[in-house]
């Protein structure tokens, strides 16, 4: 009869043991060191390397994870019937986990009923390790039956050394290869389970410390904490060893002079037996758990019904598809008219200011042209003509320039003072500034204070009115 062997694997190398499918019995235990398993060919040659006398055409094979390899986390979840319940822990685990949507998911349901809220234990394993185990063994031309979570194994192995722990709550402290597990089992069922690298010197301090977690956590006490695969003499007064090796002996044939120590493989072992006496694991990511799926013929004839009645809507849903098309269209166009005549509005206020900009420019005049012109009223020639008027010359002593200050009215006022040589310059002088433009309105002649050839000052007011499109040059 093909036999059945379960396996784990890690950076240190794989662990196994090999039991006979008849009679439950241990043929076989290895543990090999190989550092390099990365693929399923070389898991499948580190398992030949370790068990080379098992035929492993047709064997059984149940994979073992833990450690590292294992994530497991406590979930609430509102009440909701128990044929939706596996959805719902899929969907909450994905955020707990951050994981994908494909990722492999499996639980085990604390409470029951659809009127109260629901306690899981979620537990998830990578997608690469599972597909490397099923790879190996289509190498091995064998058959990977189960995928199981190595501390709830040993828990499961440890009711079975002592069943009274199948009632209330204990926490099993289980050896493994260079760690230890840490199960707690509420009525029979694993409620809690962890790994832990502390040596097995300090396992003890350890496994108090989670017993005192999971007691806050649930609120229920500890009942007892049992150490299984470890030496009694690691053990105090509140710890109670199980003697995994005396039980394996008298009741699965293991020989004392096994190939490896069978205290760090009693989670292997212990899933071995599983498989081998046909009990279900708690943890199975091979098969976890998944809604149930109705095959009666009411689900069918209703699937039915919506198909007709989804063809029927499709039909009623094309026919007007063109109109809210053409209604969404039109929406679109006038979202985007409104769009427009905002941003016209907001430009508003900056028109007014350029409008009021341009009138107060059309009331402005040109003072550059304005003293220039003056310059040449006030000296006609230059200095170096033979006819210049000498005994009459004047020049520009001060220029003030003021634009008109009433709203909407051209033009400003020009106030210069002058002198020159003559008293009589000031008439001259007038009718030189005066055209049709200019308009001289206040000239008041003075002696000069400083004296001099140019001992005489006038003061004129010129009003400048600003010229038009025809005036202009």
């Amino acid at each position: 009869m093909p036999p059945i062997v379960a396996f784990e694997f890690d950076r240190q190398g794989v662990r196994a043991a090999v039991v006979d499918d008849g009679d439950a019995r241990i043929a076989r235990l290895a543990n090999l060191e190989k550092p390099d398993i990365q693929s399923a060919d070389s898991l499948a040659a580190a398992l030949k390397e370790a068990l080379p006398d098992v035929r492993w055409q047709r064997a059984t094979l149940v994979a073992v994870f833990g450690g590292d390899q294992l994530r497991c986390r406590l979930l609430k979840l509102p009440p909701c019937p128990d044929a939706e319940l596996p959805g719902m822990v899929r969907m909450q685990a994905v955020r707990e986990f951050a994981l994908a949507d494909d990722a492999v998911v499996d639980f085990v349901p604390l409470t029951r009923g659809a009127e109260q809220p629901h306690g899981v234990l979620a537990a998830t394993i990578d997608d690469a390790d599972l597909k490397l185990c099923v790879g190996a063994a289509a190498k091995l031309d064998a058959t990977l039956a189960k995928a199981v979570a190595r501390g709830a194994a040993a828990a499961g192995l440890a009711t079975r050394i002592a069943p009274e722990l199948g009632e209330g709550s204990h926490l099993i402290a289980a050896a493994a290869a260079g760690a230890a597990d840490l199960v707690v089992i509420d009525a029979g069922e694993p409620t809690l389970v962890r790994s832990t690298r502390t040596p097995i010197e300090t396992i003890t301090s350890e496994a108090r410390r989670t017993a005192a977690m999971a007691a806050q956590q649930s609120g229920r006490k500890i009942d007892s904490t049992c150490l299984l695969g470890i030496a009694e003499e690691k053990s105090g007064d509140d710890l109670v060893p199980l003697d995994a090796a005396g039980y394996l002996a008298d009741h699965h044939g293991l020989s004392a002079q096994s190939d490896a120590d069978p205290q760090p493989l009693v989670g292997v072992i212990a899933a071995a037996l599983d498989e081998a006496l046909g009990a279900t694991p708690a943890l199975d990511f091979l098969h976890p758990r998944r809604p149930v799926v109705d095959h009666s013929d009411r689900r069918r004839l209703i699937v039915l019904a919506v198909a007709a009645a989804a063809a029927l809507l499709a039909g009623v849903v094309f026919d007007y598809s063109q109109f809210w098309k053409l209604r969404k269209d039109i929406a679109s166009k006038q979202q985007m008219l409104k769009q427009e005549e905002q941003n016209a509005e907001k430009w508003k206020p900056l028109r007014e200011q350029v409008g009021a900009i341009d009138g107060w420019l059309e009331t402005d005049v040109n003072w550059l042209d304005e003293l220039e012109r003056l310059g040449r009223k006030l000296r006609p020639q230059t200095l170096d003509e033979k006819d210049f008027p000498a005994e009459t010359d004047a020049y520009l002593v001060q220029f003030t320039a003021t634009r008109s200050t009433q709203r909407d009215q051209s033009g400003g006022k020009i106030d210069l003072r002058a002198v020159s040589r003559s008293p009589y310059s000031y008439d001259e002088l007038e009718q030189r500034l005066r055209d049709g433009l200019h308009q001289v309105e206040t000239t008041q002649g003075t002696m000069a204070a400083e004296g001099g050839d140019y001992r005489w000052e006038t003061q004129t007011a010129l009003r400048v009115d600003k010229p038009s499109e025809e005036d202009l040059p």
